[in-house]
């Protein structure tokens, strides 16, 4: 499919480009937030989280790059085209969800300000990934696949997408979108999570 950075940590450096040559996709690698003289020239961010990041649970330089103070211009065209990505778990077999270092750090950004619904890109498992580690730290890493299967974690998406809303709301209202645009992208976000594809990408 596309690039999968959901599993294991990337090697990319800083404000590297680069393509799938499937999709014909181009991603700019960057720390932080490129101008928008480069966001013209790619298709997609590819943000990556660092170890020490993860491991220290510091949520700061992502909140600052995603926070409600966000170039209006910058956030408009990133909005559905941000892949974020955990670095430093390369040989670790284990979705990410499943580490609680990288679910905990996920959730504390849930609790601050979660910014996914306008950000995260949807042709991958990007946003299904940031869901299942929210929901692993609301079950206190108890997550069961089988009990997902089975629709038992339905409620806990519900109350997920509900939290993310009001910063939804925010970025939507900073970067001037219409309330057509708004509700397109809200369909979108509610089409990714009804796709069994990206049901199925958990194994």
């Amino acid at each position: 499919m596309k690039p999968n950075p959901y599993n294991k940590g990337q090697s990319r450096q800083p404000h590297q480009r680069a393509e799938s040559s499937s999709s014909r996709v181009i991603f700019h690698v960057s720390r932080e937030l490129p101008d928008t003289k480069i966001l013209q020239e790619v298709s997609k961010l590819y943000y990556p989280i660092s170890h020490e990041e993860i491991l220290a649970c510091d949520t700061s330089r992502i909140i600052e790059n995603f926070g409600p103070t966000i170039n209006p211009k910058v956030g408009k065209k990133l909005m559905g085209n941000v892949m974020f990505a955990v670095c430093g778990y390369d040989d670790v077999d284990l979705h990410i969800f499943f580490i609680p270092e990288i679910y905990k750090f996920y959730a504390e950004i849930q609790r601050k300000h979660p910014f996914w619904l306008f950000y995260s890109e949807l042709d991958s498992p990007t946003l299904l990934m940031i869901w299942a580690c929210v929901l692993n730290d609301k079950l206190n890493g108890k997550y069961n696949q089988n009990d997902e299967r089975a629709g038992l974690y339905k409620p806990i998406l519900i109350e997920f997408l509900g939290e993310c809303m009001p910063a939804f709301l925010a970025h939507a209202k900073r970067c001037g979108l219409s309330e057509r645009e708004q509700k397109a992208r809200i369909k979108k976000v509610t089409m990714y999570f009804k796709n069994p594809q990206m049901g199925n990408t958990r194994g």
